[in-house]
């Protein structure tokens, strides 16, 4: 859907756009809080000392354990905007660096490449168990493949919130997928980690019909029931165990807390008498997303071993 950043006019044979006005000016109403993307964009520093960095492991494929202040993901976020390369020659073709290979194949001069300057960076301001370092470095990598997902797709919402907030209008987060500036209005709104001729590349992507095409069939996907979104944002499910437990007044177990951040738009998909969260309740296993993510509910999975 191409937007215009006017508001629309109230004319006799416009209801559908006073609708969509409505819920953007009302329903959609950002608090303070909204008026920018979650999550800090500085870079905190490092800790010269290793004893007192926080002692993070491995949780699962992506997660890290809890630690007291950012986040391993946070801080992850920041060295891959830190360290983004830009447009690079990948396989004979210029390319927007969006993937963890593309880190590893952009070296200099010393053979250095930007996933090895994002690794160094994240082992200066946490440390691992020794006796497990080789998980703990190849997390960093599965990690960084997940969240430079996240990371290219929030660069299009936050010049969306940008744009918007340059006209005087306020939209939150939320619902700014649903809007599609122009080339120009997107290059306008530049995120500063991000290199100009890269910017540019991205600009005339998200602007292209193919993009809103592919991008209003994936949010219709999102929508359907069978659809189980992660929610827990960058929480590991350690942190959601524990606020959950804090929540609850009770210990709740992985299964639980995975269940949680993965619920539908159905809630009785979770909180009915579904067989996987009756079952969470007196085991302390955990589920993968392939196996319940492939049936229409949740309640047929693999249980697979504890979180160790």
């Amino acid at each position: 859907m191409t937007i215009s950043h006017r508001r629309t006019s109230r004319s006799s044979n416009s209801s559908t756009a006073r609708a969509r006005e409505e819920t953007i000016s009302s329903h959609n109403e950002p608090s303070d809080e909204e008026d920018h993307l979650r999550g800090s964009a500085e870079l905190p520093p490092t800790i010269p000392n290793m004893e007192d960095r926080p002692l993070v492991e491995p949780v699962g494929d992506k997660h890290w354990t809890a630690v007291q202040g950012r986040t391993p993901s946070s801080v992850l976020t920041c060295l891959l905007k830190h360290h983004h390369p830009g447009l690079i020659m990948y396989r004979g073709k210029t390319v927007v660096a969006s993937t963890w290979k593309h880190y590893q194949a952009a070296k200099d001069s010393s053979g250095k490449s930007k996933a090895d300057f994002v690794d160094e960076g994240f082992w200066q301001r946490f440390r691992f168990n020794p006796a497990i370092e080789a998980k703990s470095r190849e997390q960093v990598g599965r990690c960084c493949s997940d969240l430079l997902g996240s990371m290219m797709y929030y660069a299009r919402i936050a010049a969306t919130l940008a744009h918007f907030r340059s006209v005087g209008r306020k939209i939150c987060d939320k619902i700014a997928g649903q809007f599609y500036l122009t080339r120009e209005e997107y290059i306008a709104r530049r995120q500063k980690w991000c290199s100009e001729d890269c910017w540019a590349a991205l600009a005339t992507e998200w602007s292209s019909p193919e993009f809103k095409e592919k991008s209003v069939r994936n949010r219709g996907n999102r929508r359907s029931r069978n659809f189980k979104p992660h929610k827990g944002g960058s929480n590991s499910i350690a942190v959601i165990r524990q606020k959950l437990s804090r929540k609850y007044g009770r210990d709740v177990s992985d299964v639980e807390a995975w269940v949680h951040t993965h619920r539908g738009l159905n809630p009785e998909d979770v909180y009915g008498d579904c067989c996987c969260t009756n079952w969470s309740t007196s085991h302390n296993s955990s589920i993968s997303t392939a196996s319940c993510t492939s049936c229409s509910s949740i309640c047929h999975f693999t249980i697979s071993k504890s979180f160790s």
